[in-house]
């Protein structure tokens, strides 16, 4: 099993990955949080909920030992 830094290093890697795709250029790590932050939020600004799309819900019912 990973303790909590493997997952913290998991999102890091995406982070950074999200980064280089929004400037196109290569992160190095570690990479500039305050600038993934303001292209993070000038995202979050101009998103918008997609239309005509359905939500999926899937039921993990019965999938675990009791």
């Amino acid at each position: 099993m990973a303790d909590g830094r493997e997952g913290i290093n998991g999102l890091t890697i995406s982070n950074a990955m999200h980064l280089s795709a929004w400037t196109g250029e290569a992160v190095t790590l570690p990479f500039d949080e305050a600038k993934y932050r303001n292209l993070l939020f000038e995202h979050v600004k101009t998103s918008r909920r997609k239309e005509g799309v359905e939500s999926v819900f899937s039921s993990t019912e019965g999938t675990y030992n009791s």
